[in-house]
């Protein structure tokens, strides 16, 4: 298992998820997008829809119909709906659900570091590889 700490400086996980979305599609996988805020989700779902302007990305939330055919679906908990093997965290809260995927992306702001360094401490031992991104120039780099 894996999880990625993204520590958002400059974009808000709105305008950061399409890039990793497009990525993980592109790979062939699904995506599990976690945000326990409705508007929040709602701002995921229309960036997604619009911020790549060569494509779109599909995706819809838990409650609709067609959630297990859909390759990115956004839920205000961690199931897995759609057999995505990647869940991301959009809103800086840790979830033990999220144990049950592959990757985890831990998308937190700021103000979030402290809770987001204490789920890094609590991961040690878990036989979990973790890495730390944080924004330097609107690119991602690997930080300390």
């Amino acid at each position: 298992m894996r999880v990625d700490f993204y520590q958002l400086q400059r974009d808000p996980a709105p305008y950061v998820l399409p890039q990793l979305a497009q990525k993980i599609l592109e790979a062939g996988e699904r995506l599990h997008i976690k945000c326990a805020d409705a508007p929040l989700c709602h701002q995921i779902s229309d960036r997604l829809w619009t911020q790549i302007k060569s494509s779109f990305l599909p995706n819809c939330h838990a409650q609709d119909d067609d959630a297990a055919k859909t390759p990115i679906v956004i839920s205000p908990d961690g199931q897995n709906i759609n057999g995505a093997n990647l869940i991301a965290l959009a809103d800086g809260v840790w979830d033990a659900l999220a144990m049950q995927y592959a990757r985890v992306l831990f998308l937190f702001l700021p103000e979030q570091i402290d809770n987001a360094r204490a789920t890094w401490r609590e991961l040690d031992g878990e036989n979990i590889e973790k890495h730390y991104w944080k924004q330097l120039d609107g690119k991602w780099v690997k930080g300390p």
